[in-house]
């Protein structure tokens, strides 16, 4: 999976939808990606409401300066099976398929509006598409610039980018970074970063799935306590005070090394603290992201988050459901970086996937809960008992609903928060008993890539993230320590 690789400069973010050609195969969990030089066009619709779509799908590829450009290429990991063209549309010959998980570097990125893609071209020659301009779907993810918490017992600060430079300070575990570039050398197989304070980090080691740092999560965050705001990300005197239980969507994170406090930048204005490292108090908790399990019933799947004019009743609560009704209890944290995994409801059985065994003692709480009607009616349906990746989170203040943007395209509703009814739940992240002899550890994504290891039953082990791989039907875990991927549940 490292054959292609790259090296970048700034910021992330995600996209997702709905059908595709052939050679763009099924999304596993996506960002779109943050270059330039691209309009990312809306697939050629007349209606205002794509031409909508596709600004807003342009704009959230578009975000980032300075372009894309041979001097200047981008990394990013492959998040679903693509195919390497030989031009720049759908239709020319192809040469390869990528698996999930591979590494590429972007050095130019082309609308093909009659597509309805964002293709980039790759530094080795070769096209892909980035992003569905209509849907929004995605198949790749930025390795971005920005805040970063470092989940390693630690990690060397080197004075230069090679690994072999010499060594100059060092950050623990949960300490956060600031990142600034982001480099992949492709000999050494490793992602490397350089930080505001000077020297150079190592962020992934490709060969076995190992992060020795990950980006803060942005989207939508529910406060902990009573939080203040700040108009100013370095500001003193709050401008006004959040109630504890309350949603916000953050967009960027600032941690002060001075006074080691971690800062969220709110959607609507705003800053707001997140973590205090002085006292150790967690003030918010992201919704978590990655694979969710919907309930028996269908939803709606919609090609924007619900606004003030969308149609009223969708998504409404089936009156002889039986799915997950109450809060599941307050926020709850991680080991590292926190989430809101679910305590309570109905939850995906790990008893009759036939990999490994959620420990019982060993799960975060959470107030998220699914439900409310998300925009018009009679859009695609999502099928009951569906496993799914969510890639981005939205609080809509108007209709008090948390939503989820699916890498396979569009958003379901997650949360009512009115009536704190759930529609889907995420598989959980923290520990796991494996009971399956012989469980393989693999170095990526797919079942099929290089094993590394065999885990002994009953060995505990930390998933960190998860993923849903359709054309396997696998919900995947990705673990601490060693790096590496197992299987957590077999979909029927």
């Amino acid at each position: 999976s490292d054959v292609y690789a790259g090296a970048e400069d700034e910021e992330e973010d995600e996209s997702s939808p709905s059908s595709s050609s052939s050679k763009d195969r099924t999304a596993g969990a996506g960002v779109s990606s943050s270059v330039s030089g691209s309009k990312g066009g809306g697939g050629g619709s007349s209606s205002a409401a794509a031409a909508s779509a596709a600004a807003a799908a342009a704009a959230s590829i578009d975000r980032t300066d300075p372009p894309v450009s041979e001097s200047r290429p981008r990394v990013y990991e492959t998040v679903a099976e693509v195919s390497v063209d030989e031009g720049p549309s759908i239709a020319s010959k192809p040469r390869i398929m990528l698996p999930v998980g591979t590494y590429v570097q972007v050095v130019e990125v082309l609308s093909v509006t009659e597509e309805n893609r964002l293709r980039g071209r790759l530094d080795i020659g070769g096209w892909i598409s980035l992003l569905h301009s209509s849907t929004q779907r995605t198949w790749v993810r930025r390795v971005s610039s920005g805040t970063y918490v470092v989940t390693a017992p630690s990690i060397i600060v080197s004075s230069g980018l090679g690994m072999n430079t010499k060594q100059v300070d060092f950050y623990g575990v949960d300490e956060y970074v600031e990142v600034v570039g982001v480099f992949y050398l492709r000999k050494e197989r490793r992602v490397r970063a350089k930080l505001s304070t000077g020297g150079y980090v190592s962020l992934v080691d490709t060969e076995r799935s190992f992060a020795s740092a990950e980006p803060l999560q942005l989207g939508t965050h529910v406060l902990a306590s009573k939080s203040p705001a700040f108009s100013h990300p370095l500001a003193c005197r709050p401008s006004r005070i959040l109630e504890s239980g309350s949603y916000v969507n953050v967009v960027e994170t600032r941690f002060s090394s001075t006074e080691r406090c971690l800062r969220g930048q709110m959607a609507d204005g705003g800053w707001v603290v997140l973590e205090d490292k002085k006292d150790g108090r967690l003030r918010a908790v992201p919704v978590p992201l990655g694979t969710y399990q919907t309930h028996s019933h269908p939803l709606f799947i919609h090609r924007r988050p619900a606004t003030e004019g969308a149609a009223p009743g969708a998504n409404r609560r089936p009156s002889n459901d039986r799915g997950g009704g109450g809060g599941g209890g307050g926020p709850g944290s991680g080991r590292r970086r926190p989430s809101m995994d679910h305590g309570g409801g109905r939850r995906p059985s790990m008893e009759h996937s036939g990999q490994a065994r959620r420990s019982s003692g060993q799960h975060a709480s959470s107030s998220l809960g699914g439900g409310g009607g998300a925009g018009a009616a009679g859009g695609p349906l999502l099928e009951g008992d569906s496993y799914v990746d969510v890639v981005e989170t939205k609080y809509v203040p108007s209709k008090r609903e948390i939503q989820g943007r699916l890498a396979q395209g569009g958003w379901i509703s997650l949360l009512n928060a009115a009536s704190n009814y759930r529609f889907a739940h995420p598989v959980p992240r923290g520990v796991y008993f494996t009971y399956k002899e012989t469980l393989a550890v693999n170095a990526g994504v797919p079942c099929g890539s290089k094993i590394d290891k065999l885990l002994k039953p009953y060995t505990p082990v930390e998933v960190l993230e998860t993923r849903y791989v359709a054309s396997e039907r696998q919900v995947r875990g990705r673990l601490s320590g060693t790096g590496g991927w197992i299987s957590l549940i077999q979909a029927a």
